[in-house]
């Protein structure tokens, strides 16, 4: 009876001690209640996930609420629990519905190997595909252009299945910057096209031709 008394209470210390743990560092038991709890300590959503990506070691969720949209991430850690990752953007950012497609660029490194990407939400439904242009400090420091292609994809596809640095999940996207040794990088242009290649929307980023310049004169 003792025994047994001492290996309840033995449990109960180690319950109420993972409890606290978890209340303090923002841990969770599944990759959801990590990410609703990384919005509940920002005050923000909750937000209606419209997909998960899994990318790595991080589980990026594409989420909207109310007119924002943001792109929240999490991690597995110490314990095999679930934590909130640096790398992720969980606060939302206005959507422009007068814009065919609003787009945010992030990059909150917690090391050298990124990840970079860009995510946002489309707001005409004739887009089926995207093309990003960016510009790359090399590993080496010379500047260059690269193209990241989006398309659509359906939920149960992630994104490292079906090997696509950029994928469109209903009226959400994201897109990796894979570049080893990307020293820095600036978006250029974003153009959206329907099913038949017809282009629906671009956007040149007029702070593009000032980074550029300052690269080439460095």
């Amino acid at each position: 009876m003792k025994k047994k008394r001492a290996i309840g209470i033995n449990l109960l210390v180690i319950f109420i001690v993972l409890t606290v743990f978890m209340t303090v560092h923002g841990a969770a038991f599944t990759p959801a209640s990590a990410y609703q709890k990384q919005e509940r300590t920002m005050n923000y959503g909750p937000s209606e996930t419209i997909a998960t990506v899994q990318r790595g070691g991080d589980r990026f969720f594409l989420s909207k609420f109310r007119d924002y949209y943001s792109c929240g991430a999490v991690k597995r850690g110490f314990l095999g629990l679930w934590y909130g990752s640096k790398v992720g953007h969980a606060w939302g950012k206005e959507n422009d519905r007068d814009k065919a497609v609003n787009y945010t660029i992030v990059s909150e490194r917690e090391d050298d190997n990124g990840p970079d990407y860009i995510y946002g939400v489309i707001n005409v439904s004739e887009v089926t595909s995207l093309e990003i242009e960016v510009l790359v400090i090399d590993a080496d420091g010379e500047l260059g252009i690269r193209t990241i292609e989006a398309h659509v994809a359906d939920k149960a596809e992630q994104i490292d299945e079906i090997r696509e640095v950029g994928v469109i999940y209903e009226d959400m996207f994201i897109a990796f910057i894979e570049e080893e040794g990307l020293r820095n990088f600036h978006q250029k242009k974003i153009s959206a096209y329907s099913k038949d290649n017809q282009l629906v929307f671009e956007e040149v980023d007029p702070n593009a031709v000032i980074f550029e310049e300052n690269e080439v004169n460095r």
